[in-house]
């Protein structure tokens, strides 16, 4: 049995898998702001949902940038208590199982990569734009290598202030992730319907798509997360197609097709085809 698991800057989710595909439920929680409680429910649910077989692999994303080893977080702004914490190692012996962990971010690409929007594609682009913005590139359904992490939601996007008169944060994150819209307008994204803030948000998406488009050159990009539900595609689309003027035509620019599953989907990808492989003798973490 494997036991996947996926910690965001909101939800943690938990569910049980095999080589066939998922086992019963998946279980939904707030994630708690404390690290050990966060740690107890994975391992309650994780007993629960696999009601005594044994655990052959434990494979979670986690929102923030994991450490050479990727066995602890290293920054996560949407997580803080868990950042410096030996989750690999705590899971590892709780659960008498290799853990593999992973950026929350890099799994739903992959998940997307595999079974979502990208299925089709050799190299796919992903950005979640949610609570925060993260992403990753997968290429022919594998995560490109890192040290320690992609972080798309850091680049900068307002160099000189004149996108924003609200804040002096210049990265993407602060312009268009949930938590950079409230702490601009004072309200969450779904309770704010004027056109010209939604506007201004798919601009500065828009300069953010460009540069990771010119950067990574991949055959599609897919947008997923909570806030992508109320930017307009097609205006990111259109905008991004004036931006990308160094290439003779734009990627495909989808949403994402797995919504809160993404992660799940990903985990699941890597415990079946990367991470425990009997043929290769065991457990390999690269």
């Amino acid at each position: 049995m494997f036991l996947l698991f996926d910690v965001g800057g909101t939800k943690i989710r938990v569910a049980a898998a095999n080589h066939s595909g998922f086992v019963g439920e998946v279980v939904t929680a707030p994630t708690p702001v404390d690290f050990n409680r966060g740690l107890e429910h994975i391992i309650d649910t994780a007993h629960a949902l696999c009601a005594g077989e044994k655990i052959i692999a434990v494979v979670g994303g986690v929102a923030g940038a994991l450490n050479r080893g990727r066995n602890m977080l290293v920054s996560g702004s949407n997580i803080m208590s868990w950042i410096g914490r030996p989750i690999k190692e705590l899971l590892g012996v709780s659960l008498d199982a290799p853990v593999y962990l992973e950026n929350d971010s890099a799994l739903a690409g992959l998940g997307e990569a595999v079974a979502g929007a990208g299925k089709d594609h050799y190299i796919v682009g992903y950005m979640t734009v949610s609570t925060g913005v993260g992403g990753a590139r997968i290429t022919n359904k594998k995560i490109d290598p890192y040290v320690f992490g992609f972080q798309p939601g850091y680049q900068i996007v307002d160099a000189d202030g004149s996108l924003c008169t609200r804040c002096t944060k210049r990265h993407l994150g602060a312009h268009v992730s949930g938590r950079g819209i409230e702490a601009h307008y004072g309200k969450k994204p779904e309770d704010i319907t004027d056109p010209v803030i939604w506007e201004g948000i798919a601009c500065a998406l828009a300069v953010g798509l460009t540069n990771t488009i010119v950067h990574w050159s991949p055959d599609i990009m897919v947008l997923g997360g909570s806030v992508m539900r109320s930017i307009s595609i097609e205006r990111v689309r259109e905008l991004v197609q004036v931006l990308v003027y160094a290439y003779p035509e734009i990627p495909l620019i989808e949403r994402a097709q797995l919504d809160d599953m993404g992660v799940l989907y990903g985990a699941l990808q890597i415990a079946r085809a990367q991470i425990y492989s009997q043929e290769r003798g065991g457990w390999h973490d690269r």
